[in-house]
């Protein structure tokens, strides 16, 4: 039996601060190899805008070798600090190769921003649909992803897309998710 609970976890639920958008991008998680980001810096060193990579890996000295100056490494962000992040900055880019979940567009999305997420992502379908509150694009296309990226900028989309990132979402999910685990532990 497969039981589909649409996360792994509980994110860090701080208060909304409100906090002006930008045109700068977020990407937040570790980083390596199946998080994609070598493509990811290629498409931002093409892209006039600017590219916020919070997190650690192996990948980090590659990354900063191969970052034109548009694009900034933040290393570790304490949790508590990712909300003005994610509030802050125009959408999370998410295009790993290979990605179960995706708690950080959760989290994203939860903070009322939207994401630029891979068809691989397990998020995908269950809390980032395409054109509704997020871009979902092939991993592997570095045109559909600078294509998203201008997307973003585009004002009438990217208002329907905000619309439709919000805190209720996600507590709902969760609920549902807590329930499908009590149910089957003590049924």
């Amino acid at each position: 039996e497969i039981l589909v609970t649409n996360g792994l976890g509980v994110i860090n639920y701080t208060p909304h601060i409100r906090v002006d958008k930008t045109d700068k991008f977020l990407y937040v998680g570790r980083l390596s190899p199946e998080k994609n980001l070598n493509l990811v810096v290629e498409v931002f060193n093409d892209l006039p805008y600017e590219l916020t990579i919070v997190g650690e890996g192996a990948d980090r000295e590659t990354l900063e070798a191969k970052a034109n100056p548009n694009i900034k490494l933040m290393g570790y962000v304490k949790n508590k600090e990712l909300n003005k992040l994610y509030r802050s900055h125009r959408a999370l880019v998410l295009v790993s190769t290979d990605e179960p979940f995706g708690l950080v567009a959760e989290e994203s999305l939860y903070f009322g921003t939207p994401v630029i997420v891979s068809s691989v992502c397990g998020i995908v379908d269950s809390l980032c649909f395409d054109k509704m509150n997020s871009l979902v694009v092939n991993a592997d296309s570095k045109d559909e992803i600078i294509e998203a990226v201008n997307q973003m900028l585009d004002a009438e989309l990217y208002k329907e897309l905000l619309s439709n990132c919000n805190p209720e979402t996600i507590i709902k999910k969760n609920e549902d998710q807590v329930k499908i685990y009590v149910d089957n532990i003590l049924s």
